[in-house]
C-alpha cells in the first residue's frame, strides 16, 4: 500500500548529521482499508485526496546524531509528496562533502514547478539557486546531480518536449 514506519533519514559524509523531514498530517483527512481475512482487519491511516484542502506538510530538519539538535530550515514547508515523484525520495537531497550544505528539490501540489534550493545545515538559511515552471506536470526521472567542486548542477528537463541535460551554475543559478 505504499506506507512504512520506516525513518526516511539521509546521512551526512561525516555520519554526524541526518537530513529529514518532520511531517505534520494533523488536518488531513482518514483513510480506511478493510481486509477480508477469516476476521476482517481495519486499516486507518492519514491520506489526503484530490481537491482536500489539508495535505501533509514536511518542514525539513537537519538533526545533530551526538546531541540531537535540530535545526529547522527557514523557508516554508513542503507539500507531501512534493518531491520529484510522487514518492519520499532520499534522491530529492544531497549533502556537500563538508556536510555543510544540503541541496535539496521541492515541487508545488500540482507537479508544475520544481525548485533547486541549498540549506546551510548549521543555520537553517535556504537560498533558492533556481526553479522550472511547466503548463502541465513536471516529474524528472533523470533527476539531478550538484557537481560541488565545480559549482554546478546538472538538471534533467523536458521543457521543450525533449528530455535534456542542462549544466547550470550553482552559484548564479544561471
Amino acid at each position: 500500500m505504499g506506507r512504512s514506519a520506516r525513518a526516511i533519514v539521509l546521512w551526512s559524509p561525516d555520519s554526524k548529521k541526518v537530513a529529514t523531514y518532520q511531517q505534520d498530517e494533523r488536518k488531513v483527512g482518514d483513510m480506511y482499508l478493510v481486509e477480508t481475512k477469516p476476521r476482517p482487519v481495519l486499516q486507518q491511516w492519514k491520506y489526503p485526496l484530490p481537491g482536500d484542502e489539508q495535505v501533509a506538510m514536511l518542514h525539513r530538519v537537519v538533526i545533530d546524531a551526538d546531541t540531537g539538535a535540530t535545526v529547522r530550515f527557514k523557508m516554508d514547508p513542503d507539500y507531501h509528496r512534493a518531491t520529484l515523484g510522487d514518492n519520499f525520495s532520499l534522491s530529492d537531497m544531497t549533502w556537500s562533502p563538508d556536510a555543510a550544505k544540503l541541496a535539496f528539490v521541492s515541487t508545488s501540489r500540482d507537479h508544475k514547478s520544481a525548485v533547486l534550493r541549498v540549506a546551510d545545515a548549521a543555520t537553517g538559511d535556504v537560498r533558492t539557486v533556481f526553479d522550472e515552471t511547466v503548463a502541465t506536470h513536471y516529474e524528472s526521472r533523470t533527476g539531478w546531480r550538484v557537481l560541488w567542486e565545480a559549482n554546478e548542477v546538472i538538471w534533467y528537463s523536458q521543457r521543450d518536449d525533449w528530455g535534456h541535460l542542462y549544466l547550470y551554475d550553482f552559484a548564479t543559478g544561471s
